[in-house]
């Protein structure tokens, strides 16, 4: 994803939180250089600015009511919009969870210890790289192929886990 200067500025400025936070980057803006001892705060604006511009497109879509999808042992291919991917850490190790939802509203979920899904980048592909794949991203709209594992339910919301999860071809 890219951004202008402006978008982010305008990100900082509009933002109708009354937090410190936000109160001490609009401030920042009204200066006309940024000191030392302000840098490290801006620096971390941008950050937080990224990562509601990623999250943006999929926040609405979780409000929708999620139902039991397929039965378990059962293979399904699906269209999907990925929510997030995030990295568990425990004693056995690391997983990423990748959460997805369906056109109906119903959310999935993956517990992947191996490589993550990657989708084909065609722009890296024209450049001639010999593994035109990158790592999905939240917001992107996929095709999968995976058998149910379970039918579970988190914070009230019913969810289906996956396992063995690739990308329909």
């Amino acid at each position: 994803m890219e951004f202008k200067f402006e978008d982010f500025k305008n990100w900082v400025i509009n933002n109708d939180s009354d937090s410190n936070y936000f109160m001490n980057l609009k401030n920042l803006f009204k200066l006309d250089e940024i000191s030392a001892n302000s840098f490290p705060i801006y620096c971390s604006a941008v950050h937080v600015f990224m990562r509601e511009m990623i999250n943006a497109p999929v926040k609405n879509l979780e409000n929708r009511e999620s139902n039991w999808v397929g039965n378990v042992g059962e293979k399904l291919r699906i269209k999907v919009t990925v929510l997030s991917m995030t990295d568990i850490e425990s004693f056995y190790g690391s997983v990423k969870l990748h959460r997805f939802i369906d056109e109906n509203g119903n959310i999935l979920v993956w517990f992947c210890s191996g490589t993550p899904l990657k989708k084909k980048s065609a722009a890296m592909e024209a450049d001639g790289y010999t593994d035109p794949r990158v790592n999905v991203e939240p917001g992107d709209e996929l095709e999968i192929i995976g058998t149910v594992k379970a039918h579970d339910t988190y914070k009230e919301k019913k969810q289906t886990s996956l396992t063995r999860v690739k990308l329909a071809k």
